[in-house]
């Protein structure tokens, strides 16, 4: 099995909370979606922590990336549980716009693949980014 990373946005009352597995498949030099979690609101936060527990439990993972603002509590929960290596704050203010020009680089390249999922598919139709001077931010 391929080193997956997960990504990890967390919503609260009114915006879902997803978790996104992603790998690099070497032979055909692209980004794959491995597999997805997505939680409609009102989310108990600790669901998808255990639901990342399990992935990371029973898959190849290479990192977790997550805005501490969000999930600061649940993520000191994984450290205690072992898992600190594995975390990866995310800057929201510097990396997200890194972030949305990787991501718009790989898009356009036609370098990631994903499988047919009519809700993965709604929210990568509903994605917004506004572009500023330093290139595109994911901003929903």
């Amino acid at each position: 099995m391929n080193l997956c990373y997960l990504g990890v946005d967390i919503g609260y009352k009114r915006d879902t909370a997803a978790v996104a597995a992603v790998y690099r498949h070497r032979e055909w030099n692209k980004f794959v979606l491995y597999d997805h979690m997505i939680w409609t609101p009102p989310v108990h936060i600790p669901h998808v922590t255990e639901s990342v527990i399990k992935f990371i439990e029973t898959s190849r993972c290479g990192g977790v990336w997550f805005d501490p603002s969000q999930w600061a509590s649940e993520s000191h929960r994984l450290a205690e549980l072992g898992y600190e290596r594995l975390l990866r704050e995310v800057n929201q203010q510097g990396e997200m716009v890194e972030f949305g020009n990787h991501l718009h680089g790989i898009l356009s390249r036609n370098d990631f693949l994903r499988y047919e999922d009519a809700e993965i598919t709604a929210h990568f139709t509903g994605c917004a980014a506004e572009t500023t001077e330093r290139g595109y931010r994911i901003v929903k």
